[in-house]
């Protein structure tokens, strides 16, 4: 019982982190940066990955001047990596009011994520 009831409570803790990182921060901070998130299946090497990548990026917004492209996937952030979708904004929101370093590599199937080439792109982000 006591099991079941602590469980529960670490499902419904995880699913209201994810709703508090990528709908009630992520959201206005996409629309800010000019961009939404995806979190589409691609071939990497051998396997299928889900991953995290920029999409509907503008080109006129912060994410789109930084030479961001649609499809493009982070694999660093500010010096981390295994982003996850709501670590992914917490460290775009830890980051206000500075600059941060995201390394990026082209989407869609191909070589593992570590064999592509990659780019680094320096975003501002802004004060709240």
């Amino acid at each position: 019982m006591l099991v079941g009831a602590i469980a529960a409570a670490l499902v419904l803790w995880v699913i209201g982190q994810a709703v508090y990182w990528q709908v009630i921060i992520g959201s206005p901070m996409e629309k800010e940066l000019g961009f939404t998130h995806g979190s589409p299946y691609v071939r990497a090497g051998d396997h299928n990955i889900e991953v995290l990548t920029f999409e509907h990026v503008t080109p006129s917004g912060i994410v789109g001047r930084a030479g961001i492209q649609n499809g493009y996937i982070p694999i660093s952030l500010a010096g981390e990596t295994h982003l996850s979708i709501s670590k992914f904004y917490r460290l775009l929101e830890a980051a206000r009011g500075q600059t941060v370093e995201i390394k990026v590599v082209s989407g869609g199937d191909g070589d593992i994520l570590a064999s592509r080439p990659a780019q680094t792109v320096t975003l501002e982000i802004p004060d709240k």
